[in-house]
């Protein structure tokens, strides 16, 4: 499914979700998080972003609960994906982006494939010029003053916004 993310979305999330159903029904769970972001950011591309929030939040809890401080680094950048997806997110969008590039997570590394990492360029574009640069500036001030538990519940909190539509 993830090689697939870009020329045939439908079957990619398909197989995605596949796997998904096989981790979830007990096989090995080293690409859980992994598959979850896959499936937030093409359900984020096919317009379902309650879906993709939802998605979005499990990875999040997964990568908590046990202590995958890198999957927790990928899932806070593609919540900015998600979040720049949805009008009113716009500076949570920003917060989580400057989270991400701040001194907590900034230094973990980013495991998501290039195409994810294009997604999320383009979306971090796409937020600066709708906020404006005085918002946005504000926005990311809040997120890279975060500590790492307040990342988290700020990730969730937002996530758990969208989801809730």
């Amino acid at each position: 499914g993830h090689a697939h993310c870009n020329d045939n979305s439908q079957g990619a999330l398909a197989a995605i979700e596949e796997a998904i159903g096989l981790i979830e029904a007990g096989a090995g769970d080293s690409l859980y998080p992994m598959l979850l972001m896959d499936a937030a950011v093409l359900r984020t591309d096919a317009g379902d972003m309650a879906g993709a929030a939802r998605t979005l939040r499990t990875a999040v809890d997964h990568a908590v609960r046990t202590g995958d401080r890198t999957h927790v680094t990928d899932a806070v950048a593609v919540a900015t994906f998600v979040l720049a997806g949805h009008p009113a997110r716009l500076a949570a969008a920003a917060t989580l982006d400057a989270a991400r590039h701040g001194p907590v997570l900034g230094p973990i590394p980013a495991t998501f494939s290039a195409i994810h990492q294009t997604r999320i360029g383009t979306a971090r574009e796409h937020v600066t010029s709708s906020l404006g640069p005085d918002a946005a500036a504000k926005a990311r001030q809040l997120g890279a003053a975060m500590t790492y538990d307040e990342i988290i519940a700020y990730t969730l909190d937002q996530l758990s916004r969208i989801a809730a539509q």
